[in-house]
C-alpha cells in the first residue's frame, strides 16, 4: 500500500463520484487497511495494470486507488480468465480478498478472490433502485428512457409517488428490471431524485456520474 501522494487529479475525481455509494458495502478506505485473516471488500479506481507470469500461470497486478492511498491487488489466472473484461484503467473496481504484508515493498497487498465492476457491485449488494416520481409524469416517456437499459438480470424499480396529500410506493415489477450501468442510472438521475437501496446498510442518494 502507498500513501496518497501526487496521484492524478482525474483518478481522485472519478472515485469521488462513487465514494458515498461504494462505502456502503466497503466501509474501510485503503489508507485504513491492515493485515487481516478475514477477506474483505476494497474499492477504488484502477490506476494501473501490469501482467506477469507466476507458478500458477499468467497473473495481473492492479493498482487500486481510492483517493486516500493505493494498494496493489494480485489477480491470479483463474479469476483473470473469468473477469478479464472488467479490469480497465480509470474504471471503478471492487475486489474481495485477504490483505497481507508485501515483503518486497514493506506495505500491504491484496490477493483477489473476486472482483466486480460498478454494475455488478450494485446487483450484488443492492435491493432495488428507488426514485421519486413527480405528480405528473408519463409512463410511456419513462419506459422510452429505459428501453435500452432493461434486462432479465436487472434491478427492480420502486417509485415514491406523491400526488397532493396522497403518497404511495409503486413497484414497476419484473417487466421493468433495469441494468444498473452508469449510463442507465444517469438517465434516471437527470430527471428524477434517484437512490440505490442497499440491503447491507442504508439508502444513499446517487451522485451525477462523469
Amino acid at each position: 500500500m502507498r500513501a496518497r501522494g501526487n496521484y492524478p487529479f482525474e483518478t481522485d475525481r472519478r472515485f469521488h463520484a462513487y465514494a458515498k455509494e461504494a462505502h456502503q458495502f466497503a466501509r474501510t478506505r485503503i489508507s485504513e487497511l491492515d493485515v487481516s485473516r478475514e477477506p474483505r471488500w476494497v474499492v477504488g479506481i484502477v490506476a494501473g495494470i501490469r501482467t506477469q507470469m507466476s507458478q500458477r500461470g499468467k497473473m495481473m497486478v492492479v493498482s487500486l486507488d481510492d483517493g486516500t492511498a493505493s494498494i496493489e491487488v494480485t489477480v491470479f489466472s483463474e479469476l483473470l480468465e473469468q473477469k478479464r473484461a472488467i479490469f480497465k484503467e480509470d474504471e471503478f473496481l471492487a475486489v474481495f480478498g485477504k490483505v497481507s504484508e508485501d515483503r518486497f515493498s514493506g506495505g500491504l497487498r491484496l490477493n483477489a478472490d473476486d472482483a466486480l465492476d460498478i454494475a455488478e457491485a450494485r446487483l450484488h449488494f443492492g435491493q432495488h433502485i428507488a426514485f421519486s416520481l413527480p405528480e405528473k409524469f408519463s409512463p410511456s416517456v419513462l419506459k422510452g428512457m429505459l428501453v435500452s437499459c432493461t434486462g432479465e438480470n436487472g434491478m427492480r424499480l420502486i417509485a415514491d409517488y406523491v400526488a397532493g396529500e396522497n403518497r404511495c410506493q409503486y413497484d414497476f415489477g419484473t417487466g421493468w428490471l433495469v441494468l444498473p450501468k452508469d449510463e442507465c442510472i444517469n438517465e434516471l438521475a437527470q430527471r428524477f431524485e434517484c437512490f440505490f437501496n442497499y440491503n447491507c446498510i442504508m439508502q444513499a442518494a446517487l451522485r451525477f456520474l462523469p
